[in-house]
């Protein structure tokens, strides 16, 4: 027979200082399921900052964007480890 259930056991290891007290980083996958526009509203809120980024001329972006590119032009599609290929 068990003694403890897992909550109880769970919380007992935190208090005795083995765990970690949860923290919340962020909405819970349950929250989002609740509120779909929710997600809507983040992922729109997402593309306005990149726009308004590119808009500024943001110098940070730019470099990472120009990178971004110089990579590009010396890596293709489909390149990497083909090795063991058969």
């Amino acid at each position: 027979m068990p003694v403890l259930s897992v909550d109880e056991f769970y919380e007992q290891r935190v208090k005795e200082g083995w765990w970690k007290p949860p923290t919340s980083s962020g909405p819970a996958l349950q929250d989002h399921a609740k509120n779909p526009e929710a997600i809507a509203l983040a992922e729109e809120e997402c593309l306005r900052e990149e726009e308004d980024k590119e808009e500024r001329d943001d110098e940070v972006e730019l470099a990472r964007q120009r990178a971004k590119d110089d990579w590009k032009d010396d890596h293709r599609r489909g390149e990497g480890n083909r090795h063991n290929m058969g």
